[in-house]
């Protein structure tokens, strides 16, 4: 898949989430947007260090928001790889 681009995978995963969920793609776009939102108002320390120098005042697209995420878990991963070597 990271052949493909690194939208295929996403792209993947909302497929699966209309599947899982019963709706369309619309519907999981509002489903992230809220869930960014809450998460925005709550304002943890962890969502403030996820965004970084993005944070703002308005919450992040839903795009942003699963890039910075992806690459989160990207990092821990390649983290988590070298110490098991």
């Amino acid at each position: 898949v990271a052949a493909l681009g690194p939208d295929a995978l996403l792209k993947e995963g909302y497929a699966e989430a209309c599947r899982v969920q019963r709706l369309g793609y619309t519907g999981v776009e509002k489903r992230i947007r809220d869930f960014i939102a809450r998460l925005h108002r709550a304002d943890t320390s962890e969502y403030r260090r996820l965004l970084g120098e993005k944070w703002t005042e308005k919450p992040p697209s839903n795009g942003l928001f699963l890039s910075l995420l992806a690459q989160k878990l990207r990092k821990g991963r390649n983290e988590r790889g070298n110490c098991e070597r």
